[in-house]
């Protein structure tokens, strides 16, 4: 792949240029986007990442974590017009795609920094999955927009993940049901293909007027759909949206593949993989939440091995490292706690066996 030809280049500048702006930070999701549908491209390619790994690597060490931490811990996404709030899911489903990609291929001779890599998509693929940020909550009853769902019956022959009720109605479909044809018309007025374009910036402080466009759009959504899902039906629509898409490559596969025999896997990686799960579990299906309780009790049997035999993997080589690590499994066992928990064993037994 050539970086000149294949990478966003200019959207990569954009990016940058905006996150390092004073005192006024500014987010470009459609041109991260871009770059992040670069990044897949170029994983799923799995060539030598040697003539484009320096932007890369700053892609996912700085421009991912930089965005989301802006996007996902503030209350000011709530503001930010439809475009840009599209352009923002863009990115959680691309990052999605490529942390799954990133999981099947494992570490490789062709990909060294591999362990590096997946442990900072992973930390940024955290903010996306969270039910409880502020994007998450405005988008409670939102329709997954067209761009997104069109053709994804024929493009995705795996189980979704998420329970009913989830994307569009409340009743499982993917695409908009015709008895809210209106909306959608006037939907569709608005998200025309250069609605992904970066037009209309994010401003970390200040708001122009053109911020404002499409709020009103939105809110209208929210509440048309609100009534489809049932009423106090937690619906989470976008963020079901961007489970379903890691597990349509085969990301959920890969995170059991990985539990089910954690010896050869750094506490590092077991850990960050950990949090994402943590974070999502309440929005899974019980038939996927049963496997996970299955293959995180090999898991917990792995941890408790090494503590008890003083295992090198967790001693580590100096007491720096070892601390480290003993922080990494504190928190995987309080993430896979959280995870049983949120499965049918319940807060108690998952307490227990813990």
């Amino acid at each position: 792949i050539d970086i000149g030809e294949d990478f966003p280049c200019t959207d990569f500048m954009i990016v940058l240029e905006g996150l390092n702006r004073h005192p006024n930070w500014t987010v470009f999701p459609g041109s991260l986007a871009k770059c992040l549908d670069a990044a897949v491209r170029i994983a799923l390619a799995r060539e030598d990442s040697g003539a484009h790994s320096k932007e890369l690597k700053q892609l996912y060490n700085e421009l991912l974590p930089q965005t989301f931490e802006r996007v996902f811990e503030g209350k000011d996404v709530a503001r930010w017009n439809l475009e840009i709030q599209i352009g923002i899911l863009e990115c959680c489903v691309n990052l999605a795609k490529l942390v799954a990609i990133k999981l099947a291929s494992g570490p490789t001779s062709e990909d060294p920094e591999w362990e590096d890599d997946i442990c900072t998509l992973l930390h940024s693929m955290t903010f996306t999955v969270d039910k409880e940020v502020e994007f998450h909550k405005k988008h409670l009853y939102t329709k997954v927009p067209r761009v997104f769902t069109d053709g994804l019956e024929n493009q995705c022959s795996v189980t979704l993940y998420t329970p009913q009720p989830r994307l569009v109605t409340g009743r499982g479909n993917l695409l908009d049901d015709d008895e809210d044809d209106d909306d959608d018309e006037d939907e569709e007025d608005e998200l025309e293909d250069d609605e992904l374009e970066d037009t209309t910036p994010l401003m970390g402080r200040r708001r122009t007027g053109n911020n404002r466009r499409g709020v009103s759009n939105v809110r209208r959504n929210n509440s048309n759909n609100r009534g489809d899902a049932g009423g106090d039906v937690e619906a989470y629509y976008w963020l079901c949206h961007i489970i379903d898409r890691f597990a349509s490559v085969t990301g959920f596969e890969s995170v059991l593949k990985i539990l089910s025999d954690p010896s050869d896997t750094p506490l590092r990686v077991l850990d960050a993989l950990l949090k994402p799960i943590a974070k999502c579990a309440t929005s899974l299906d019980k038939e996927l939440m049963r496997h996970f309780d299955e293959q995180g009790q090999t898991t917990l049997v792995h941890i408790s091995r090494m503590v008890q035999k003083g295992s090198e993997q967790l001693t580590g080589p100096n007491p720096a490292a070892r601390d480290r690590r003993y922080l990494y499994a504190s928190s995987i066992l309080r993430n896979m706690q959280r995870i049983i928990a949120a499965g049918e064993a319940g807060d108690a037994a998952a307490e227990r066996r813990v």
